[in-house]
């Protein structure tokens, strides 16, 4: 937590700056995905990873991208009940929903966390990333910090990325994010 709170702080003060290199991003997801396969054994979920293209090379900060993912898919499991499910999506996309002017219709890698856990109450997903918002935890047993969620916008949004989500209570809840393919965007 204080060190999402730093990371915030030094957003806020924009001295944040992106540490760019080329990498097969499939593989780097799969790795963060399968660390935390022991969780989610604990927990009796089940963990899948699926990537419709075993290599996708682009540009990104892989230390910003793991705290992104780390903090999407240990929500997931957090919120999903035992025997429910958190699975992984990799592919790439040519369109996303309002896409960066600057980047226009160029590739994004688009990157898919959805769980089968309790879901967010439609009041709730409005406020979803913004920071210190705290979602009633009456409905699921569970009351986050508000700042997990922030972070990972803002992360998302310095690699000129897009994020949203989609949620029912009792069906889960779905991340999707998208990053772009194309390096001139940096």
């Amino acid at each position: 937590l204080i060190n999402q709170l730093l990371d915030l702080s030094k957003l806020d003060t924009g001295s944040v700056k992106l540490q760019l290199s080329e990498r097969n991003i499939i593989p780097f997801l799969k790795h963060i995905t399968s660390s935390y396969e022991n969780l989610a054994a604990q927990k009796d979920i089940t963990l899948i990873f699926n990537a419709f293209y075993y290599g996708l090379t682009i540009h990104f900060d892989t230390e910003k991208l793991e705290k992104i993912m780390g903090n999407l898919i240990s929500k997931a499991i957090k919120l999903t009940q035992k025997g429910g499910s958190v699975t992984v999506l990799t592919r790439m996309v040519t369109q996303i929903p309002e896409p960066d002017a600057r980047i226009g219709n160029a590739p994004y890698v688009e990157i898919i966390i959805q769980d089968s856990g309790t879901g967010i109450l439609r009041e709730d997903l409005q406020h979803i990333f913004d920071r210190f918002y705290q979602v009633d935890g009456t409905y699921n047993g569970q009351r986050g910090t508000g700042v997990g969620l922030s972070l990972v916008k803002e992360l998302i949004e310095l690699h000129h990325g897009k994020i949203q989500v989609e949620s029912a209570v009792g069906l889960g809840t779905t991340f999707t994010f998208w990053l772009p393919a194309d390096s001139t965007v940096y």
